[in-house]
């Protein structure tokens, strides 16, 4: 009976319910405790029209897939909410005429929220974006900064998103709707304690901003040291090949795999000192496939998978299984080891730091294990894996009589790792250190400032001002 709870309410009471719900998931304890928590404190909460506020979203428009990557304006899609909007790897289109008048372009400084899928995220609108019929879209842009980071940083919170899955509706699929985010308690803060949450959110931004920097910084010098800084592909898909220069020496008759583009990067390679992945590793192979069924009570070892690897980090929430004691020391990670997604997202990596040291790593990735660290940073060879070798190495091999692109041993053991110079590929590490660690304490001051919202909710702002100055670190930032 572990893990089960119960509540007792009144028949009568649920009848009084708008929804009309008797499910046990509409009543567990938590979500209880909130609603005595608003019942108590009504002044302290408003809704959105009686802020001046609407929530909308996209209706119907015709597919939008032929204008992908054709303009300039970033199409919003659920993936791309993940507390921050993925500028970086969105969609971009161009200003859409005749035919697409109910595709809702969103301003800076409005929210986004998942209406379907993975629902009830929130996101930060920066720039002028459309926003897919999939998301719910608040205009806070018409009010203060203040008061929009504020909001958004509400809707991020746990208490708010509990309110939000407790109430989607329950169908096949949960969703959101308009009525509902229209109907939201929205907790209203104080001046001083929104300006207290728009200090924190600007140094998380600011943080994250560098961090960005000193990547793309990295990727610079990288491509300088390999002098594809100027690299500018053919864009030609034919190419003449004899059968003893194709399909003789390669095994390959795919016309992608003899494209122009991949023959010039060799040429910039060929330049520079290489070896092969099997030639500076002492360990290649796949990972485990899980021993058990994952665990949700923290118990078992941490599981690296394919979805865990983000430029060169390992991220999100690793799944957990237990019943590991007999298996063998190759599918544990070591600091230093370099994970690399093997189907699916070919070419993703992470390196593993302290903090994932006796991992395990999942049965579609590969780990390669480096001899020498006086010869090879990890975090160097992670880099142009990921940056270089994923678009023109990978990408090019991938296993062909498969329904996913994959990869597989002998590919990533005849890979080229360019030999350069120890201190410049320290150097290059430097930078991504710096990166991680800024991108690290980015995500902590989100995580503090979402933290004070439910303390402020729950205990008072004095009590959540105290903990932004006990917990941020920021010396002063409680003091305005």
């Amino acid at each position: 009976m572990d893990g089960l709870e119960a509540a007792e309410i009144i028949l009568s009471k649920t009848s009084e319910l708008s929804t009309f719900r008797i499910d046990s998931e509409y009543f567990l304890k938590r979500y209880l405790r909130y609603d005595e928590l608003i019942n108590k404190n009504p002044h302290s909460f408003t809704k959105l029209l009686d802020m001046g506020l609407t929530a909308d979203a996209s209706a119907f428009y015709p597919s939008l897939e032929p204008f992908y990557n054709c303009g300039e304006i970033p199409f919003i899609r659920v993936a791309d909410v993940k507390n921050e909007v993925d500028y970086e790897n969105c969609v971009k289109i161009p200003k859409m005429g005749a035919g697409f008048e109910t595709l809702k372009l969103c301003k800076a400084g409005d929210i986004v929220l998942t209406k379907g899928g993975t629902i009830a995220r929130a996101g930060l609108i920066k720039r002028d974006s459309y926003a897919t019929r999939d998301l719910i879209f608040i205009n806070s842009s018409k009010m203060s900064r203040d008061n929009y980071v504020s909001l958004f940083l509400l809707f991020c919170s746990k208490f708010m998103y509990d309110l939000m899955v407790k109430s989607s509706s329950q169908s096949v699929q949960p969703h959101l709707t308009i009525t509902l985010i229209k109907d939201l308690p929205i907790f209203e803060f104080s001046e001083k304690f929104k300006k207290l949450l728009t200090s924190v959110y600007d140094l998380f931004e600011y943080s994250g901003v560098k961090s960005i920097e000193l990547y793309k910084s990295a990727e610079k010098m990288l491509l300088d040291e390999l002098g594809m800084s100027d690299f500018a592909p053919s864009t030609k898909a034919v190419a003449v090949k004899s059968f003893a220069d194709s399909f003789g020496t390669s095994g390959r008759l795919d016309a992608e795999y003899y494209q122009p583009k991949y023959e010039e990067f060799g040429k910039i390679l060929s330049k520079v000192p290489t070896h092969r992945v099997e030639d500076i590793c002492t360990q290649i192979n796949y990972g485990t496939v899980p021993t058990s069924p994952y665990t949700n009570d923290g118990t078992g070892l941490p599981y690296i998978k394919g979805m865990n690897l983000d430029n060169l980090c390992i991220r999100n929430t690793l799944d957990r299984i237990t019943d590991t004691e007999d298996l063998p020391e190759k599918f544990y990670v070591r600091k230093g080891d370099i994970v690399i997604s093997q189907m699916g997202t070919v070419g993703d990596v992470g390196v593993i730091s302290d903090e994932e040291d006796g991992f395990l790593f999942a049965s579609f990735t590969i780990r390669v294990r480096l001899k020498d660290f006086e010869k090879f940073n990890p975090l160097f060879v992670g880099l142009y894996i990921q940056n270089v070798a994923k678009e023109w190495y990978l990408l090019r091999n991938i296993a062909q009589a498969s329904v996913r692109q994959n990869t597989d041993l002998p590919t990533i053991r005849n890979m080229l790792i360019p030999a350069l110079d120890i201190s410049v590929q320290d150097k290059i590490a430097n930078m991504m250190q710096k990166s991680f660690a800024l991108r690290r304490q980015s995500e902590q001051l989100l995580e503090i400032a979402k933290r004070a919202v439910e303390i402020a909710i729950e205990e008072g702002e004095e009590a959540a001002m105290e903990y932004i100055e006990r917990e941020s670190e920021m010396g002063g930032v409680a003091g305005g």
